[in-house]
């Protein structure tokens, strides 16, 4: 696991089977908006600087293999860009699928075979929203911070 683009643990893990959860970011690209024409017609001219991010969470299979199962798209406007999106987050796109698996669930570990049952859908599918949400505020906290 880890990868590259960094990445740190969020729980998940644990049990001895090699099935952690990472998070990485996995993009991060300097762009820039031009103001819309009818923010243009009321405000003037305006070019927005921003990074756009991509972070994601996948589980360590324990073979070699990580599955992705959540993906957070964020706009990040810092503080030279012009009101009224200066310091401001945008989260364009939050998406997770049922491809984690929790501790106990016969696709938890080794080969993270998507073809195979889950053998617990209704706690994986718990465990997988508890970390969409220690992710998106873990970002929203960290985001607050800086």
């Amino acid at each position: 696991g880890g990868g590259s683009g960094g990445g740190g643990g969020a729980g998940g893990g644990g049990g001895g089977d090699g099935a952690g959860v990472v998070v990485r970011l996995v993009s991060n690209v300097a762009r820039t908006q031009e103001s819309t024409p009818g923010f243009t017609a009321r405000y003037g001219r305006r070019v927005f600087p921003y990074r756009l991010k991509n972070i994601m969470c996948f589980q360590e299979c324990g073979d070699d293999t990580d599955v992705a199962f959540l993906s957070l798209v964020v706009a990040e406007f810092g503080p030279d860009c012009p009101e009224p999106n200066r310091s401001k987050a945008y989260v364009s796109y939050i998406d997770s699928v049922q491809l984690f698996h929790c501790a106990g669930c016969a696709l938890r570990g080794a080969g993270c075979r998507p073809a195979a049952e889950c053998s617990m859908p209704d706690r994986c599918k718990r465990e997988r929203k508890e970390l969409v949400r220690r992710v998106l505020m873990g970002y929203l906290v960290r985001g607050r911070a800086t």
